[in-house]
């Protein structure tokens, strides 16, 4: 919820910074179109199986495709735990970036520096472990690989 409403004044002041105030409903626009792209793929992220959304992807998409679309959903719950512990660790260090100070950009190279830098560097490292288990497990190797299909009481 806050990192939304810090997300809401940081693109909105962007906005406003780069274009004239009289351009405030486009930036309403936009800020409304960047909500409807992330909010649903958020909430199906959290609210889906992952079983369920890979097996759908797999017959949709080539596997290859499938895995990291899939993949790719099940890191966003990973990545918003991240976010949150690594703020809150900041803020308890001193960081001057609570959502009050946040609304002055002078406090934005730090939230930059202190947050997302971090949060980078996690996902990073995610993603390199990702693709080593997949190599290990000879993920690509095949042209009509093999799937794990769950049993219907696990379903």
């Amino acid at each position: 919820m806050i990192f939304g409403l810090v997300q809401t004044a940081f693109t909105l002041t962007l906005y406003l910074i780069f274009h004239t105030a009289a351009d405030f409903p486009s930036a309403l626009e936009a800020l409304l179109r960047l909500f409807l792209a992330v909010v649903p793929a958020w909430w199906f992220a959290v609210a889906a199986n992952p079983d369920q959304t890979a097996s759908l992807l797999q017959r949709l998409l080539p596997y290859r495709w499938a895995f990291v679309v899939a993949a790719s959903f099940n890191m966003l719950p990973f990545m918003m735990t991240e976010l949150r512990e690594i703020y809150d660790l900041q803020r308890l260090r001193g960081a001057r970036i609570s959502p009050q100070q946040l609304s002055n950009p002078k406090h934005w190279p730090e939230f930059v520096r202190c947050v997302l830098a971090p949060l980078l560097i996690q996902v990073i490292k995610l993603s390199q472990q990702l693709a080593l288990a997949a190599r290990s497990r000879h993920f690509g190797r095949h042209s009509n690989p093999t799937r794990w299909q769950p049993p219907k009481e696990m379903e």
